[in-house]
């Protein structure tokens, strides 16, 4: 089964930018999330709800991208950018505790289990995942790479 990718407003914006071999690498894990769905990810982040629903790409060099789920299995790349802990307004991570609402990432211990459930599919859809698209679409960029 193909899964359909989509993209917020912000990750269309995210991918856009991208050059050279970030873009490449980018465009071709883009390929192999449609063949194979939840399992061409990383991980499942952790924490509270809807953190714990999203899922992560480590592409080129510190490259990330940040991806939901819906009701009918499309994946919504949501963030793409930097990890990069020195420059909050480029950190994908920063921007994603802010559209979260959060100050400080979640806390505990970070496990990175499989994207993937036991059953092979994406994590469980909530309304916080579908809120937290809307506000990935409705998000401005505070800066650019």
């Amino acid at each position: 089964m193909t899964t359909r990718v989509e993209f917020t407003r912000i990750g269309f914006e995210d991918a856009r930018v991208l050059r050279g071999r970030e873009k490449k690498s980018f465009w071709d894990w883009t390929d192999d999330l449609e063949r194979r769905g939840c399992k061409a990810l990383d991980y499942r982040l952790t924490g509270l709800s809807p953190v714990d629903r999203l899922c992560v790409r480590h592409l080129h060099g510190n490259l990330r991208a940040i991806v939901s789920f819906d009701e009918e299995a499309t994946a919504w790349i949501m963030l793409v950018g930097p990890h990069d802990e020195s420059d909050p307004a480029i950190n994908v991570y920063a921007r994603l505790w802010e559209l979260c609402g959060l100050d400080v990432p979640p806390g505990g211990e970070r496990t990175k289990p499989a994207c993937c459930g036991t059953d092979g599919l994406p994590p469980e859809i909530v309304d916080e995942v579908d809120d937290l698209v809307n506000r990935c679409n409705q998000a401005l960029r505070r800066g650019r790479r």
